[in-house]
């Protein structure tokens, strides 16, 4: 294919440029050069209008990319279809949902800092990932990923347009598509529907804990093993008793969050000022649950761990509040004042990697991304880490400051779901979500302070675990 290459701009030739591939969910001022494929809108029950679209490197590898209505003008207008673009400073969360464009196992999201520039590259390529005829024919394909296919259209019947859920509408076209390959064989593959279906994330919990002495609501639900949860056809919570094993190092082990609404914070930038011949930096957060810049900011965990049983192994999330009853330290105090993203994932904690080897049981979320769309990823509710306060229904209360023997909360999401992404009058008041501990946190101002962190290796931690064990 004939392709052309001329300078991009000053800024962005001095950032390196990473690949698609190698995208994980700590990645928060990454660049990627790209070119864009595909580009449509699409509406979201209860929430409004994004852009979604296809974005390929030099590399042939592909990611889904989402715009909300807010940055149509300022991101969203700079990405036609076929032009190269350099993107900066965005949000890498999880893929999911029915129609997945792309097989990459996470997207990207656009917020408040997200940069798009010009760039001259140009070439011809498509970067079509051709799916032959038999294998489309033979149902074994993933059902949740779009593919694509060429063949001749035969018998194009009229556009249909079909009522959908929110009054929304989408176009239907059926047709027959011939295998170039086979000419005499006709092969009638599905009808296309344009992709609008929402790819909300569902964080319904149940109420907060009951108070101290009432039944633990979380005793009600069944026991289960890894592979019956993984096989759940439901939504539901179940508890499940298992075994950490490793540290999933795609994701960072804490995050900043906003005060207010517990969701995770942009950092826009920072501003150096001397006071009295030191370097002071602020920090510029914004939140966009709040829809404002905050100044009330403090990191929390955001723990990814691999878990096994005897019958099998899965992914799962804790978040901060439950985070807190199985580890001995808090973010605040680990990070030593520090306010910069995790890039380096050999620094985490030893409190952290000492899980490792240990068992508890977990009540345990299965939402609809895990039961439509094959998420991976478990919310972690609420955890046992006496196994026989867990078989009586025993709770024991004891102090903050000491490594719970129970830990439940109902902790929402760090994320804002896909109707609140496009709703910035839904924001959750302070009042409903106060810590159970009051902490103080420092402001989010600071000189140049590195976290109280150890360089630790899976392999050392599987040594003692193994010692443990």
């Amino acid at each position: 294919m004939a392709s052309k290459v001329l300078n991009n701009t000053a800024n962005d030739s001095k950032q390196q440029i990473t690949a698609i591939s190698d995208l994980k969910p700590k990645h928060t001022t990454k660049m990627v050069h790209v070119k864009v494929l595909h580009s449509w809108s699409q509406n979201i029950n209860h929430g409004g209008e994004t852009m979604e679209f296809v974005l390929a490197d030099e590399n042939g590898h592909k990611i889904h990319a989402s715009c909300k209505k807010t940055y149509f003008e300022s991101k969203g207008r700079l990405l036609l279809v076929g032009v190269w673009r350099n993107i900066r400073n965005f949000q890498v969360r999880p893929a999911g949902g029915a129609y997945r464009t792309t097989n990459h196992i996470y997207k990207i999201s656009f917020n408040q800092a997200t940069v798009v520039t010009r760039s001259n590259f140009m070439n011809d390529e498509l970067y079509l990932n051709l799916v032959d005829f038999q294998s489309v024919l033979s149902e074994t394909l993933d059902e949740k990923l779009l593919i694509d296919v060429l063949g001749q259209v035969l018998d194009c019947g009229a556009v249909e347009t079909i009522q959908c859920a929110g009054g929304y509408q989408r176009k239907k076209l059926n047709f027959t598509l011939r295998d170039i390959k086979d000419i005499g064989d006709d092969k009638t593959l599905m009808p296309y529907e344009s992709n609008e279906d929402s790819q909300e994330y569902i964080n319904k919990q149940i109420d907060q804990a009951d108070k101290r002495g009432q039944r633990d609501k979380w005793l009600l639900y069944p026991t289960k093993n890894i592979h019956e949860m993984k096989a759940s056809t439901q939504v539901d919570k179940c508890l499940v008793t298992c075994t950490f094993y490793e540290i999933d190092m795609d994701w960072s082990w804490y995050y900043f969050g906003c005060d207010a609404c517990q969701k995770r914070l942009i950092k826009t930038g920072t501003k150096i000022k001397k006071v009295n011949g030191n370097e002071i930096t602020t920090h510029i957060w914004f939140c966009e649950a709040c829809n404002e810049y905050v100044l009330k900011v403090s990191p929390r965990f955001w723990l990814h761990l691999m878990v096994k049983d005897d019958t099998g192994v899965s992914k799962i999330m804790i978040l901060d509040k439950v985070a807190n009853g199985i580890v001995s330290e808090s973010p605040l105090k680990l990070l030593n004042g520090s306010w910069d993203e995790l890039d380096d994932t050999s620094l985490i904690p030893d409190v952290v990697t000492d899980l490792i080897g240990k068992t508890f049981t977990f009540g345990v979320y299965v939402e609809k991304d895990n039961v439509s769309y094959g998420a991976e990823i478990y919310k972690v509710g609420k955890i046992y880490k006496d196994r026989m306060n867990y078989l009586t229904g025993a709770i024991t209360p004891v102090q903050s400051d000491t490594i719970l023997t129970i830990t439940s909360v109902d902790e929402g999401s760090i994320y804002l779901t896909d109707s609140q992404e496009l709703n910035y009058s839904v924001s959750t008041p302070s009042s409903k979500r106060k810590e159970d501990d009051a902490i103080s946190h420092p402001d989010s101002s600071s000189t140049s302070k590195k976290p109280c962190l150890m360089t630790v290796k899976i392999e050392k931690a599987e040594e003692s675990a193994k010692k443990r064990g």
